[in-house]
């Protein structure tokens, strides 16, 4: 990054004004999740109560598939749009990037697609899915990764509302076609018409991101070399990031569905869906806090990014004591008898989000400085001490291990990506005391839950008092109920 592109950029920017856009957008992402993530909820005691938790599982898995190669026919080149907005800070520019980001996900889809069938019969048994679902994978994992650059795109500008309108048509439309094949066309096999339910909705959308940015670029279809070298040789090192991280998040259902059955994997899907709550709200978080760090590390403010990073921690730890404590309720109400054990796999799930969410800090730091060699490498070694540990951990004690895992190993990414951020960086931008004080609290609440599961009076008091507490501190930190006032104006 020249001198010559931080000066554009300064030029462009107003600190307080990019604040005030900041924590409007932080609101906007925020709520939009929570609303796409609401029908999700408000559908899950459907689905669970329509399939097996065997046929629960099985789409579940299929789910953990599609996640990887959405990384890998994407050529995870979402990561590197803020860095690409920098590099061609004019509209024209950038849009001429995006068209090369398809033409780039298109071609490498066409031949994956052409070898995979040509390798399915090696791969039929390995992956326990018929050749219609394996092509049905493939394209919808395109698809997603479509999505994601789009949703990169649009929080690059904070446009909020344009990724809640995408999101609300997807999850609509998914939830309707999905819930009328069960229960129709597929009601005896319903774990298909939950695939194809959840397929046919994303592809439609992929194929409408492909034509307007494609339609929206001067070049179209036209190759420009020097825009293929800069995102092929940003992203390629990331793809083994971004399976990485697949691998972290999914990976342990295929290993228990391998090793202890379908319906065990549906059980502990069934807690993912409680995670959720916590990956929704940082997703939604980090929309926003990426492009906001950007800009402040380019005004080198240093001070006002840890400040910040302090506060964005504390505040993720109060939401997800929350879920902790009424991780109970959220099972009884969503879940049936069948899924009531999976009030323990939550306590350690929650809490490796959170090692998750902090992976985030950090993170940024290597993404700015363009080291995605490094990203790839600290993913890696976690991924590959993730696969190991659950082996032998859900071999010895069963599928209840891969939770604890899970947790362990998401501590150890954040702190690799905490250590190659000093090293990178050549200082700590960061509190790391304070944020593993932070994460020791929630620990400890984490088992608090767990002790006290059949406590009620007594976790809702708690409950009660962290969440004014959070109401009071949030308005102080963030100001947070008279920038909402501003967004709705």
């Amino acid at each position: 990054m020249n001198s010559h592109d931080e000066i554009l950029i300064r030029g462009n920017m107003n600190s307080k004004s990019s604040d005030k856009k900041y924590i409007k957008a932080g609101i906007g992402y925020t709520f939009a999740n929570y609303f796409i993530k609401g029908l999700s909820f408000i559908t899950l005691p459907i689905y669970v109560r329509l399939m097996s938790t065997t046929d629960y599982g099985n789409f579940n898995t299929y789910v953990a598939y599609e996640a990887m190669l959405s990384v890998v026919l994407g050529l995870a080149l979402h990561a590197s749009l803020k860095n690409a907005k920098i590099r061609y800070n004019s509209k024209s520019e950038f849009g001429n990037y995006m068209a090369a980001c398809i033409q780039m996900g298109i071609l490498s889809t066409a031949v994956i697609v052409v070898l995979a069938n040509m390798l399915y019969p090696m791969l039929a048994d390995l992956l326990d899915l018929t050749r219609f679902v394996f092509n049905i994978l493939l394209i919808q994992s395109y698809a997603a990764a479509l999505l994601t650059l789009y949703n990169s795109y649009v929080s690059l500008e904070y446009k909020y509302k344009s990724y809640f309108a995408v999101s609300l048509i997807n999850a609509v439309s998914t939830t309707g076609i999905s819930i009328f094949l069960i229960i129709t066309w597929f009601s005896g096999n319903r774990y298909i018409g939950r695939v194809i339910g959840n397929a046919v909705p994303a592809i439609i959308i992929g194929i409408c991101i492909a034509i307007y940015f494609l339609c929206e670029s001067k070049n179209g279809l036209k190759f420009d070399g020097e825009k293929w070298r800069f995102g092929l040789t940003f992203s390629l090192p990331l793809i083994f990031h971004g399976v990485s991280q697949v691998v972290l998040n999914q990976f342990d259902r295929i290993m228990i569905k391998s090793m202890t059955g379908a319906a065990n994997a549906g059980v502990y899907s069934f807690a993912y869906n409680i995670y959720n709550l916590v990956f929704v709200t940082s997703a939604s978080l980090q929309n926003v806090w990426g492009p906001w760090f950007y800009e402040k590390m380019i005004e080198r403010k240093h001070d006002l990014i840890r400040k910040k990073g302090n506060s964005f921690a504390f505040g993720m730890m109060l939401f997800i004591a929350e879920v902790l404590l009424m991780s109970p309720e959220l099972v009884g109400v969503l879940g049936t008898e069948d899924y009531a054990s999976s009030v323990f796999y939550i306590a350690p799930l929650v809490v490796s989000g959170y090692f998750a969410f902090l992976y985030n800090l950090p993170a940024q730091i290597e993404y700015y400085y363009e080291k995605t060699n490094y990203i790839a490498g600290g993913t890696c070694v976690a991924a590959i001490l993730n696969i190991i540990m659950n082996y032998f951990g859900i071999k010895q004690f069963g599928s209840i291990a891969a939770a604890y895992t899970t947790l362990i190993i998401y501590l150890v990414y954040f702190l690799i990506h905490y250590c190659l951020s000093v090293k990178i960086h050549g200082q700590q931008v960061f509190d790391l005391m304070k944020l593993m004080i932070y994460s020791g609290e929630l620990i400890i609440i984490a088992a608090l839950s767990l002790f006290l599961r059949e406590q009620i009076i007594i976790r809702w008091c708690a409950m009660l008092i962290l969440f004014v507490f959070g109401i009071l501190w949030g308005v102080k930190e963030f100001k947070v109920f008279s920038a909402f006032k501003r967004s709705t104006k």
